[in-house]
């Protein structure tokens, strides 16, 4: 099993946010990761931290790090978000003395994969490894340019992988302490400019680590104003493979923070009903957002089977007294399973789908589509269709087949062959994905 340090950094007005991540850090785990989670703060009270440690359990070992305010004593605050806290990930090195190498990550994020790959990332001559935002020049868009940074780019600093061992040798720590102290008022990104002014071996990482949610969501990224600058640093393909298959998604710009809208995304109030209700904690800052987000404050809307009523930020739930048409008007199997998998029904009407059918993760499944066995009755004639493959309406796929993963499959297409992955099937003609359409049209949320 393979044991990785993390480190998140935080106070008591971001209980909820903090829960949300780290649960989806473990729910992401593979079933060899084990993580050594450590929290650094500056009085989270006690109740909280008995409930964190329920929400890790025995699998994870959790530990708390207070850190005295005096530590940082004269850096740049501000009253809002932007307290001594965010240049705590600076002393991380010092504070755990025992690893070569640590993960640090806010808590405004949502994790979708297992780290096991980042941490086994080579860092080797490297102060530590971030996310590439966008070009270090005058003409930067995004964050402040600093004639003092020599490095070619500006790094995020929400997502690090730390050489510690290198920082601690070096003594960096009061290396950042001093660049902090001596850039006071200059400063507009904080711990970020701090980072990338003091550092200058900076490994770029992917950028599946750190994608912004609102390319995420986005109908197409590309109208996205943060892809202004992000595409001066990666090509189109390398930012649809992040947004298509994203390791963390962090919630930065311009939707706010999910905990403080009136609709959080559906995977992220998934997560939140899960966690002990000790931690469903929101500050007067988190319920002010709240009512003052840009969704009406009165809201009836239908989600599955149920009428949601939010009034005034406050969310009621009802049985849809009319119709169910996942249930009423399809005739599927296995659909609470499909519903954890994440299968969307966009016209939920006339779909069958047979007993015994295998569905992977992230699908979605038009109207008037069957799939089913072709002759027998038997398990095996039942299709086994991959991950992300979308099916769109009419379409027919019968027997012992296989559905490799990211396919598309044509209205009123009749399959009746195995389907090799990344292939697009229109009527009986089978046709290579080109990387473009593979992200925008299977893309896995």
């Amino acid at each position: 099993m393979s044991k990785i340090p993390i480190v998140f950094t935080f106070d008591n007005r971001i209980i909820l946010g903090a829960a949300a991540a780290i649960k989806s850090l473990i729910d992401s785990a593979k079933a060899d990761t084990i993580y050594d989670i450590h929290i650094l703060h500056n009085g989270i009270k006690e109740k909280y931290q008995g409930a964190f440690h329920k929400l890790t359990g025995n699998k994870h070992s959790l530990t708390f790090h207070h850190i005295s305010k005096k530590v940082f004593t004269g850096v740049k605050t501000n009253n809002k978000s932007w307290t001594e806290i965010v240049y705590y990930r600076m002393i991380i090195p010092e504070i755990l003395g025992k690893y070569d190498k640590v993960i640090y990550s806010d808590v405004d994020v949502f994790f979708k994969e297992d780290l096991t790959e980042l941490y086994n990332t080579n860092i080797e001559g490297y102060d530590w490894g971030g996310v590439r935002a966008e070009t270090n020049s005058p003409e930067a868009v995004g964050h402040k340019y600093f004639e003092e940074n020599k490095n070619a780019y500006i790094f995020w600093s929400g997502l690090m992988l730390i050489n510690c061992k290198k920082m601690r040798e070096e003594k960096t720590f009061q290396k950042l302490l001093n660049t902090a102290l001596e850039f006071k008022n200059r400063l507009r990104f904080y711990d970020l400019d701090v980072l990338n002014i003091a550092c200058d071996k900076i490994l770029p990482l992917p950028l599946k680590y750190c994608v912004l949610e609102a390319l995420y969501e986005a109908p197409d990224f590309r109208d996205e104003n943060d892809y202004g600058f992000l595409k001066k640093v990666y090509t189109e393909e390398e930012v649809l493979g992040a947004i298509s298959h994203p390791a963390i998604i962090h919630y930065a710009g311009r939707l706010g923070k999910p905990w403080r809208r009136k609709r959080m995304p559906i995977y992220y109030n998934r997560a939140v009903k899960e966690l002990p209700k000790e931690l469903v904690k929101y500050s007067i800052r988190d319920l002010r957002k709240k009512f003052f987000s840009k969704e009406p404050l009165f809201l009836i809307y239908k989600e599955d089977n149920h009428i949601n009523f939010n009034i005034l930020g406050l969310r009621i739930k009802f049985q849809n007294p009319f119709i169910n048409q996942l249930e009423d008007c399809c005739s599927i199997h296995n659909l609470r399973e499909l519903k954890k998998l994440g299968t969307i029904f966009p016209h939920p009407i006339g779909i069958v789908i047979a007993k015994d059918v295998k569905i992977g993760k992230n699908c979605v499944i038009y109207q008037n589509v069957t799939i089913g066995k072709k002759n027998g009755l038997t398990k095996q004639e039942a299709p086994r269709i991959g991950n992300n493959v979308k099916i769109y309406a009419g379409a027919v796929i019968a027997g012992n087949i296989t559905i490799g993963d990211n396919c598309i499959i044509g209205a009123n297409s009749m399959v009746l062959k195995s389907i090799p992955p990344n292939s697009k099937v229109v009527g009986n003609e089978i046709k290579v994905i080109n990387a473009t359409e593979l992200a925008l049209c299977c893309r896995g949320k």
